[in-house]
């Protein structure tokens, strides 16, 4: 829990002074801090109004408004959308040509050079793969004047004796088909090992292949816990820096886990209301790129706050109108599936997303276009047993929110109204459903009117949409 004294700063805000609790350490806070979830939920406000098909702009936030940022969920950037839905759900492809596929996209991590080696030489797999044809096809790109690598990761070149950076990099995936490698990252059994195997990539650096386990765990040949463990790059490491006055002894992992599991305490405080994915709470690599995407925005919120790195933001922000396709991981369980996608947006064949509930089977939406609405309204009744096991867990969390439980006990067996803050009533949620394993599945505007809720319809609703998704597993 923490506690502290704010000034009004603008579209966010600042507290004067603070300490916060995080793992069990109190630490102390900059102003970069709360700018740090601050930017989680306005960048995922500006995302969802995106997918809602709503004009731009899509904040008031001038920092945000003219300079790039990532999203607050990493799968959610273009690059990964691309990756998604272009590289690893294209086709039924085996995991070893997979690998390849994911590893030939994220070196360039530019969807323009994928589309341009698919145009020239067809679909990569291991049975095409061709190093003088991939290299040949990328010289006519670079000669063109054409961009071959993204600008998201400084991209270290192997040294294969090649005069071009390109070159090298293709032969260096050669050397991972034909040296073992390939098959040493297929039979990985753990986040962890597919990144270890992925180190030992030459040139490839801790943070790089971090990224890739993640990128290869997207893919239906592996399903590890993205909780699992996580390793901060550069700019990251420079957001928590600019965070923390002192962490107390907790490294970066250790930061930025802790800030994963307070996500829904402070996001429940931020001044703007954070719209989870869908019911996908922040992971890890999520809180990552949110400090370092922090580090950037500090740069101009807050210039005070300086650690020798960068002082101006690079990239500025130009709004793309143009409309969003979206699809995740099948084994995620949200609307859009990454193998059938779906496009949302202002155009005049695309849909536009009208609001989300839980379903018995996931988060499903109801979808409107010029003629018809599309419902699907979904909660079940609720077993005594489970809703004893819900009022159980609630009661237990206002406790530890400093809320009176016999008082609360008396009024609802009584049947008397008791109505708590919508904040707390989210707090609540949230830590009820981490308990659970599931996915938060009622959302702020369930709790209205008025920002306050009744416990009892709070136990409810908790009831009726956990229980379906504890009875799939």
């Amino acid at each position: 829990m923490h506690r502290v004294h704010r000034i009004d700063s603008g579209l966010g805000f600042a507290p004067a002074q603070a300490a916060v609790h995080l793992d069990g350490h109190r630490l102390r806070v900059t102003k970069a801090f709360w700018s740090y979830w601050y930017l989680a939920a306005e960048r995922q406000s500006m995302f969802m109004k995106r997918v809602a098909g709503k004009p731009a702009p899509w904040t008031a936030d001038p920092i945000l408004g003219s300079y790039r940022f990532t999203n607050a969920y990493r799968a959610s950037d273009r690059v990964s959308q691309s990756l998604l839905q272009d590289v690893i759900y294209a086709g039924d492809y085996e995991c070893c040509d997979t690998i390849l596929r994911v590893l030939l996209f994220k070196i360039f991590n530019r969807g323009e050079t994928w589309h341009h080696l698919v145009d020239n030489v067809g679909q990569p797999t291991i049975a095409t793969f061709d190093r003088a044809t991939y290299t040949a096809a990328l010289d006519r790109q670079f000669d063109s004047g054409a961009r071959i690598y993204s600008g998201a990761y400084i991209m270290p070149a192997p040294q294969f004796g090649y005069e071009r950076k390109h070159a090298n990099h293709v032969a260096l995936l050669e050397q991972v088909l034909t040296d073992g490698t390939i098959e040493a990252i297929a039979r990985a059994s753990s986040l962890r090992e597919l990144f270890r195997e992925l180190l030992a990539v030459p040139s490839f650096g801790s943070f790089l292949a971090y990224q890739y386990a993640v990128d290869l765990n997207y893919s239906r040949h592996f399903d590890f816990d993205e909780m699992e463990f996580v390793v901060a790059g550069p700019g990251a490491l420079r957001g928590i820096e600019k965070c923390f006055t002192d962490t107390r002894g907790l490294g970066p992992a250790d930061v930025i886990r802790a800030m994963a599991d307070a996500a829904a305490v402070y996001l429940a405080d931020s001044p703007v209301e954070f719209s989870d994915l869908w019911g996908r709470p922040l992971q890890l690599i999520d809180c990552q790129n949110l400090f370092c995407e922090v580090d950037k925005y500090a740069r101009a919120a807050h210039p005070e706050i300086g650690n020798g790195g960068p002082h101006r933001i690079k990239q500025t922000f130009r709004p793309d109108e143009r409309p969003l396709r979206l699809g995740y991981p099948p084994k995620w369980g949200l609307p859009w599936s990454a193998d059938a996608p779906v496009e949302f947006g202002a155009g005049p064949e695309s849909l536009e997303m009208l609001s989300h509930f839980p379903t018995d089977r996931c988060y499903s939406v109801a979808m409107s276009d010029i003629t018809e609405t599309i419902a699907m309204p979904s909660t079940k009744i609720p077993t005594d047993e489970h809703l004893n096991l819900i009022r159980e867990l609630v009661l237990s969390e206002l406790t530890r929110l400093r809320i009176d439980r016999g008082s609360i006990e008396s009024a609802l067996a009584s049947g008397s109204e008791t109505r708590i803050p919508s904040r707390k009533a989210m707090v609540v949620i949230a830590r009820v459903c981490k308990s659970l394993g599931v996915g938060k599945v009622v959302k702020k505007a369930d709790l209205k009117p008025d920002q306050v809720t009744n416990v009892a319809n709070l136990i409810g609703l908790l009831a009726g949409r956990t229980q379906p998704e504890l009875a799939r597993r």
